[in-house]
């Protein structure tokens, strides 16, 4: 009997790691506030399946999962709705999932009472797919989100639940091919035949595809150009700024050259992470190295952060960068500060960022956290089946009569692009009010949301409603062949 068998024996698989009841709290929160006015299950159901952004279908696969007996084991299928952009996501995603039930089947049964059939879904894109951007401001759509969707990462105002992703299987783009708990043990042993801490090289290093997702100006690149600005800085600290892209070739092919094993990162003595598009996988295996880790792990628009996350805490395990240049250059001249404090401080986070993913990210958590996250959706899916209504606490969503504004809130469907894209469709652009003055697509800063919009202040905006008065039109004329029109004039 494993200790999470045990522990589910006596109770709860969490008991040893009560952070995963608090972070499946602040997962779920979003869906169980959902105010659903007499929707049914099998309406939400049919929602959370045919969800998309605008004309793009994200990867998901449909899992149902069956009871009939405390003596017969949870049976597991899995369909696909929308085909992924690698099929060996949902494959990977769905082998933990059944891991953790046929571990678990019978305390999950037993806390959800002969559940019966419990079907959920799996998102398989790195972004959340149940964001107030995709609903288009209509309450109705969002009242059919009170189930979240299971997505590999979610940011604070989505209704998806992040779950272990693929790379929790195996991390193929990262070049490890062997399982997560194989690959966690194999990087820890080779951080401990390093150096001491104080003894290995003073430098903060970062190695990776600079160009996330095959997106040029993407997060990775301008925080990279950023955080250059800061290298003179470091050096004063002697410390010198490893910051190199591995794929010069661009079209995602490494340069061998530029490459090095994650265990070779741990003779550095501070760490550097990067988010992806929204969030990178490589978090974990950085902690593993006991050197501080700094993170930049979102940006002035938030998070989206793993199933693990809401565990590591700021200048504990590791250092959270803020997003600005002023503040990512303060946090790291503290970090690699020469000042005997200052390295007792270095050294302490280093240790208990490799001690939490050491004992705290074993097969055995990942396979908890997946359990008490079921028990949850299936409460919640047994509320929606019995027609309950949410307590009064739980705050409602605008009503039908009062419709709010509708917003197409664009930055990550746009892959953090301001101007045209295919996700707002003909003739219009995704902008902020005063993001980019250069750019005519956004009416050189006059289209967009403007900075009071929500957590996601970039809008599908359409060229033909440029709110600037006809004393400027003289200033844009024959910029460009799309047309604008302001104050009633054609601009062409």
């Amino acid at each position: 009997m494993s200790w999470s068998e045990k522990f589910f024996d006596e109770g709860s698989c969490s008991a040893a790691h009560p952070w995963i009841d608090r972070a499946i709290d602040r997962f779920f929160s979003n869906a169980e506030s959902r105010s659903t006015s007499g929707l049914g299950l099998r309406e939400v159901i049919d929602e959370l399946r045919a969800r998309s952004w605008s004309n793009h279908r994200p990867g998901k696969l449909e899992v149902t999962l069956r009871w009939s007996s405390a003596e017969s084991p949870w049976s597991v299928s899995g369909r696909t709705v929308n085909r992924p952009n690698q099929p060996y996501k949902p494959a990977h995603m769905l082998t933990l999932l059944k891991r953790a039930v046929r571990r678990h089947g019978p305390e999950i049964a037993r806390e959800l009472g002969s559940p019966g059939a419990l079907t959920l879904f799996l998102q398989t894109e790195d972004y959340p797919n149940l964001l107030p951007m995709h609903a288009g401001g209509r309450a109705t759509v969002m009242r059919k989100w009170a189930l979240p969707v299971f997505s590999m990462c979610a940011t604070a105002d989505a209704t998806d639940v992040p779950a272990p992703d693929f790379t929790w299987v195996q991390y193929a783009e990262s070049g490890r091919r062997e399982p997560w708990d194989t690959a966690r043990r194999q990087i820890a042993a080779a951080a401990a035949w390093h150096s001491p801490w104080r003894e290995r090289r003073r430098a903060l290093v970062w190695r990776g595809a600079m160009r996330a997702g095959g997106h040029a100006g993407g997060p990775r690149e301008r925080a990279i150009q950023r955080l250059r600005r800061v290298a003179p800085l470091l050096a004063a600290n002697g410390v010198e700024l490893d910051v190199q892209s591995v794929d010069r070739f661009g079209g995602g092919r490494a340069d061998r050259n530029l490459t090095i094993s994650r265990e070779e990162l741990c003779g550095a003595a501070y760490l550097l992470h990067l988010r992806g598009t929204t969030y990178s996988a490589s978090l974990r295996y950085q902690l593993l190295c006991g050197s501080p880790v700094a993170a930049l792990l979102g940006d002035e628009t938030g998070e989206c952060a793993e199933w693990f996350h809401p565990a590591l805490a700021d200048g504990r395990h590791f250092v959270k960068l803020p997003p600005d240049v002023r503040g990512q250059a303060a946090a790291l001249l503290n970090l690699t500060s020469q000042l005997p404090a200052a390295l007792s401080r270095a050294a302490r986070i280093g240790a208990a960022g490799q001690h939490f993913v050491q004992e705290g990210l074993s097969d055995d958590v990942v396979d908890c956290y997946w359990a008490r996250a079921l028990v949850r959706y299936g409460r919640r899916a047994a509320s929606l089946s019995r027609g309950d209504t949410e307590p009064e606490a739980v705050r409602s969503l605008p009503s039908e009569e009062a419709e709010p504004e509708r917003v197409r809130e664009c930055w990550w469907p746009c892959h953090e692009r301001a101007g045209p894209c295919h996700f707002c469709g003909s003739r219009q652009a995704c902008c902020r009010a005063g993001f980019d003055q250069q750019t005519a697509d956004c009416g050189f800063g006059k289209l967009g949301a403007g900075l009071s919009s929500r957590s996601f202040p970039f809008a599908c905006s359409s060229f033909d409603v440029w709110p600037i008065c006809n004393t400027t039109c003289g200033q844009f004329a024959g910029i460009h062949v799309l047309q604008y029109r302001a104050c009633g004039a054609v601009l062409i």
